[in-house]
């Protein structure tokens, strides 16, 4: 991961608590309350995702990926879904951003899928007891923070030296020259 951190994390987990909790305190108390959460949600969403892609050492698809975000967000934002079902959406865009532009293997990304659901459950069980807006965005980023401590990709044993010794490793390589030598057809 070229430039995330879990310091990194951290603060955006902290900025992205302070933003939900004043601009959802603002417009709490109207009629339009939980359209005013979804778009809170959604600007959240959109800027980590950005975020993630700019530190990505990928530089492909972040148009296509930006794009098929928001068609999806504005769809569910015509069709007034349910919140959880918008929450929902929100979260696995986020794991899947991080299961495209960060991990080449499906264990990695499969780890995160367990840290993202795990993040989730622990932000509602918090915003259950706490009936908190900060509470539960904090949870939930400073539980993703803890992404960058995956693995890009998981080494396969079997294809690792078990040659420790620089000598055993050299022999190896003179058996190996000796043999395309000889199995070499003129």
């Amino acid at each position: 991961m070229k430039d995330m951190t879990f310091n990194k994390g951290v603060v955006i987990a902290l900025a992205a608590s302070l933003f939900s909790s004043v601009s959802l305190s603002i417009f709490m108390d109207s009629a339009y309350s939980r359209i005013f959460m979804e778009i809170v949600f959604s600007i959240i969403s959109f800027l980590y995702i950005v975020y993630l892609m700019q530190c990505s050492r990928i530089k492909t698809g972040r148009p296509t990926v930006g794009l098929i975000w928001l068609i999806i967000t504005l769809a569910l934002l015509h069709l007034e879904s349910n919140i959880i079902l918008f929450t929902v959406f929100q979260v696995s865009a986020i794991w899947l951003v991080r299961s495209l532009f960060y991990y080449s293997g499906l264990i990695p990304s499969m780890i995160d899928f367990c840290l993202t659901v795990l993040s989730f459950f622990t932000a509602v069980w918090a915003a259950i007891y706490t009936d908190s807006i900060f509470i539960f965005v904090w949870c939930f980023f400073l539980c993703q923070a803890v992404f960058v401590f995956i693995p890009e990709k998981f080494k396969n044993k079997k294809n690792m030296h078990k040659y420790t010794d620089s000598f055993d490793l050299s022999l190896h390589r003179a058996e190996s020259a000796v043999r395309q030598i000889l199995s070499a057809k003129y």
